[in-house]
């Protein structure tokens, strides 16, 4: 049993590390998005 649950949690932790480097990836990408826009309004201003 405690093979199977051992084994069983692993693939949860990727899932959690690979949840969590996506957002981290998507915060950096909106970040991103908002210095592109910032820039960009002021250039029209």
């Amino acid at each position: 049993m405690r093979g199977r649950v051992a084994c069983g949690r692993r693939p949860i932790m990727r899932r959690v590390v690979l949840s969590r480097l996506a957002a981290l990836a998507d915060v950096g990408i909106a970040r991103a998005d908002a210095r592109i826009g910032a820039a960009t309004f002021a250039y029209e201003e």
